[in-house]
């Protein structure tokens, strides 16, 4: 969940040794569901918890929401983010690497917020995204948060695409359901940049 992981997670990948796969822009605009099996559960738990609904911009993002883990093939690494249900008019997600001996290598946390960019203008969704030290300490070079504008979705997907420059050249950042419990996320980087389009596929975490 960014220059997003290209600081962290997109270059341990490619050193890693994972597959690269195209980032492909979604464009189908709609309402993305979550899986029957976890959507039950989920709105139980969050009518039970007196949580207000999510605003119907974020609806279609009900989908990422679970504890989903990626262990690197060298197993080395392990990439963990963790998504809470939307509720009111934000959702806030958590990712954590991991190395083999217990260490943090660093964090990021995000929050997708539907607002208006000007007053009484129409509501966006925008993703904040920052990028932490394992004692919680912000990168001078990296002081500002990175952000990112949702482009589409999709049923079970959703594309968000950088608000302005962000170093290593990323031009989107996709999240897919591929089945109740395979979260794909897939960055696309710009032609002349160095880094190449590749996905981390998480599992649901038990």
């Amino acid at each position: 969940m960014n220059a997003l992981k290209v600081v962290g997670v997109a270059v341990v990948l490619a050193a890693a040794g994972c597959a690269v796969q195209p980032a492909g822009e979604q464009k189908v605009e709609g309402k993305a569901a979550t899986p029957k099996a976890v959507q039950p559960a989920a709105e139980a738990a969050a009518k039970e918890a007196g949580l207000p609904a999510a605003v119907k911009e974020l609806e279609p993002l009900a989908f990422m929401a679970g504890r989903w883990m990626f262990p690197t093939p060298n197993g080395r690494l392990i990439n963990r983010e963790h998504w809470m249900t939307p509720a009111g008019n934000s959702m806030v997600g958590a990712f954590q690497q991991m190395r083999k001996g217990g260490g943090v290598a660093f964090y990021e946390y995000t929050a997708i917020i539907a607002e208006p960019d000007v007053k009484d203008g129409p509501v966006v969704v925008t993703l904040y995204l920052r990028h932490m030290h394992p004692k919680l300490m912000i990168d001078e070079k990296r002081r500002e948060a990175d952000v990112f504008k949702l482009k589409s979705t999709g049923p079970n997907s959703a594309t968000f695409v950088p608000e302005k420059e962000i170093p290593g050249g990323i031009e989107s950042m996709t999240y897919r359901l591929d089945g109740p419990d395979k979260l794909v996320q897939e960055l696309a980087f710009k032609p002349d940049s160095k880094e190449k389009n590749f996905s981390t596929a998480y599992v649901r975490e038990k």
